[in-house]
């Protein structure tokens, strides 16, 4: 008995002592978590926020660079701002300071005048363009449409047309209103191409000799050609090395001749569409015994002068003429054409030029045309319906080449214009 009493006693103070210290373990502990809880965790979430706000600029800088398109060659960038007119290419200069004097070097000038400008804007920028340039940077290729104004075209012309000259310019196109000679009054010894184009008004006078030794292609448009004592007009005899000419709604003063005398000449077009009456048409004196092609296009078909040994080359020919008047004219020097190139491999037609054989079609049975050598007969007309109205012409010129390919062309009329 006296070892029961014994133990109960301790029993019980255990029991105690574990009642009072479990839940003071308890409460201590789940309030410190508590208070950890509600101290570390708000911490947590403002430096995440913050943290995200700072990363954010990072992270995008890495992916996309600033300025990718900065980070290019100068060469690669001068050739992207090629494609540009000069007034758009020089405001490229205010992106950056990578972008300012990019547009200094360009090769290639664009420079056209609109009616937007303030008057005298467009010369001011045209002197502050040249002078601004770097000037140890040539010229490649000029494209040129200064105001309408003549006083003020002559001046700013010649001065453009100097300083690219002087800047070895290649390639050089000219639309203005009123030409003179005086703009080409010295040499250029690197211009291989020039196009010039001068108002619809007035037909400007083109010089007889200009000194352009390494000219390949020459394009002229409302042109007029002086005639020499002879009476033919000689305006190409110093392009040694002419390859491409094309004369565009030219003409010869008084109806005098054109003389087209060159070795090199592999290509020849000519457009005389106008006023039947202005003087635009004339007969052509033709010594290009390497040329190729030959495209003709007017009202009337002009004589060719010349020899059938100078012409033996000439694979692909081209005649587009209208009926004008129904002139008998024009269908005997059409068979002259066919009888003189009658080498040619390839001939394109138009049903207006079938419609001058139809005219004069009860004069086939005297002559037909000898294309032995031809492999192609292209028919440009403006619908098929019209082309069936020419069974018999097509027929005529395919008299003598059964062998030939035809192939008929849509166009549309308004290219005729």
């Amino acid at each position: 008995m006296a070892r029961s009493k014994q133990i109960t006693p301790k029993s019980t103070k255990g029991r105690k002592q574990q009642q009072q210290m479990a839940p003071a373990k308890k409460i201590k502990k789940s309030t410190k978590g508590r208070k950890q809880q509600q101290q570390i965790a708000p911490a947590k979430k403002v430096k995440t926020l913050a943290s995200a706000k700072k990363a954010k600029a990072p992270i995008n800088q890495q992916q996309l660079p600033p300025d990718m398109i900065s980070d290019l060659s100068d060469c690669i960038l001068i050739h992207i701002l090629s494609f540009l007119e000069a007034q758009e290419a020089v405001q490229t200069c205010i992106l950056s300071k990578r972008w300012i004097n990019v547009w200094k070097k360009l090769p290639t000038l664009v420079v056209l005048y609109y009616s937007q400008f303030i008057d005298g804007v467009y010369e001011q920028f045209v002197h502050k363009l040249l002078s601004l340039r770097d000037d140890q940077t040539d010229i490649h290729s000029l494209k040129l449409h200064p105001p309408l104004d003549k006083k003020r075209n002559n001046s700013l012309v010649s001065h453009i047309v100097k300083y690219a000259f002087s800047h070895n310019v290649q390639h050089l196109l000219l639309n203005f209103t009123y030409f003179k000679p005086n703009c080409f009054s010295f040499s250029c010894p690197t211009l291989k191409s020039l196009k010039l184009t001068s108002g619809h008004s007035v037909n400007s006078i083109f010089p007889n000799s200009l000194d352009f030794p390494a000219l390949a292609t020459l394009s002229l448009t409302h042109f007029t050609f002086l005639p020499n004592q002879d009476g033919c007009a000689r305006p190409f005899s110093t392009f040694n090395r002419l390859n491409t000419l094309i004369l565009d709604k030219c003409k010869v003063l008084h109806e005098q001749n054109l003389c087209i005398s060159n070795t090199n000449l592999e290509n020849l077009t000519i457009a005389m569409y106008g006023n039947t009456y202005s003087g635009s048409y004339f007969d052509i004196e033709l010594y290009a015994p390497n040329l190729i092609t030959f495209s003709f296009k007017g009202n009337h078909i002009s004589k060719v002068l010349g020899t059938k040994s100078f012409f033996p080359s000439i694979k692909q020919l081209t005649i587009n003429i209208r009926c004008f008047d129904k002139y008998k004219k024009n269908y005997s020097t059409l068979l002259n054409w066919l009888d003189t190139f009658n080498n040619v491999e390839s001939l394109t037609v138009d049903t207006d030029t079938l419609e001058v054989l139809f005219n004069f079609h009860n004069l086939f049975k005297d002559k037909s045309p000898s294309l032995i050598n031809l492999k192609s007969l292209k028919i440009e007309t403006y619908d098929l319906i019209t082309l069936s109205q020419f069974d018999e012409e097509v027929d005529f010129l395919l008299q003598n080449s059964h062998s030939a390919n035809v192939e008929n062309i849509i166009v549309d009329i308004w290219s005729k214009m």
